[in-house]
């Protein structure tokens, strides 16, 4: 039996819309993708973002465009599409694009947080005054300077992401209202205000990231790496140990520990950004927070040395 002239427009429609989605997708991800299943997973998780916010839309296009940048450098972009906490882009993408439902789910978000920040000690003033500065910082944009939720990725909640925007600012906000310089762990205070638990469950995450993503850090390490860290951390060598042992200049064995952490420092700091969702700034606070523990995860993350 031949298809009728309204199954043809229907299997059209779904072939094109499928089609601008992958196009959307490639042109926020910077790859031309050419995946078996790539449009199906898209359409997947658009009816996912829908069925969470059956009253909101957004553009479908932005919304695959903040799949593609979300997932691109992802070995496995199928997997990592599926992992994306769909209804949440969607509600960013589309207050980012102004719809009033979206904005006001937003806004309720912020007010949410209102007993966190009285916790910290913020007087009522200053809480209005930070949630507005948050809300325009995360919602208003420009030509030049696009609105900050649209660096949400929807890899973790929307809900947590917002709340770490917020109390940073509300530490350096407090923190200046004080007269006290922000230090340069900054995000150790930020954790800990008050004993919020959330915020404790989310100090847990972090720390819990960090030791994931700084263990593959270190497995990328060449074998020679890889000891001169455990012969300088585990074992106590100086540099003109390490100089002595390889027979080399002391010189080269510093430039050998300096390039050793600042390329695990960056492997890890990357990993953290894709893991957390957050951009580099707090991402550097996170490890500056953790920074105590870098050395004993080192040691032990780090097998036995091997032959020289």
């Amino acid at each position: 039996m031949r298809p009728s002239r309204i199954q043809l427009l229907l299997e059209f429609w779904a072939l094109t819309g499928g089609t601008k989605l992958v196009a959307a997708f490639q042109s926020g991800s910077g790859r031309d993708h050419t995946l078996d299943g790539l449009a199906a997973a898209l359409d997947e998780a658009l009816r996912s973002a829908r069925s969470a916010w059956t009253s909101i839309e957004a553009s479908t296009d932005e919304f695959a465009r903040a799949i593609g940048s979300a997932v691109a450098e992802q070995d496995d972009p199928l997997a990592g599409i599926a992992a994306l906490r769909h209804g949440d882009l969607w509600l960013a993408t589309a207050a980012a694009q102004g719809n009033k439902l979206a904005v006001e789910a937003i806004e309720a978000i912020l007010t949410s947080l209102r007993p966190t920040l009285a916790r910290m000690g913020a007087a009522r003033s200053t809480i209005d005054e930070l949630l507005q500065r948050v809300s325009v910082h995360l919602l208003a944009g420009s030509q030049d300077q696009p609105s900050r939720i649209r660096s949400y990725r929807g890899r973790g909640e929307l809900r947590s992401w917002i709340k770490v925007v917020v109390v940073r600012d509300a530490v350096r906000a407090l923190r200046a209202e004080r007269g006290q310089d922000t230090p340069a762990d900054e995000l150790e205070a930020l954790m800990d205000p008050g004993g919020d638990p959330e915020l404790e469950a989310m100090r847990s995450t972090y720390r819990e990231a960090f030791r994931a993503a700084f263990s593959h850090a270190l497995s990328e390490l060449s074998p020679r790496d890889r000891n001169v860290l455990r012969y300088h951390l585990a074992e106590g060598l100086t540099i003109d140990d390490l100089a002595a042992l390889y027979q080399v200049h002391r010189a080269t064995t510093a430039r050998w520990l300096a390039r050793i952490r600042e390329g695990l420092f960056v492997s890890t700091r990357t990993r953290l950004m894709q893991a957390l969702d957050l951009g580099r700034d707090d991402v550097d606070s996170v490890i500056r927070m953790i920074q105590s523990c870098l050395d004993t995860s080192i040691v032990r993350h780090l097998e036995p040395p091997s032959a020289l």
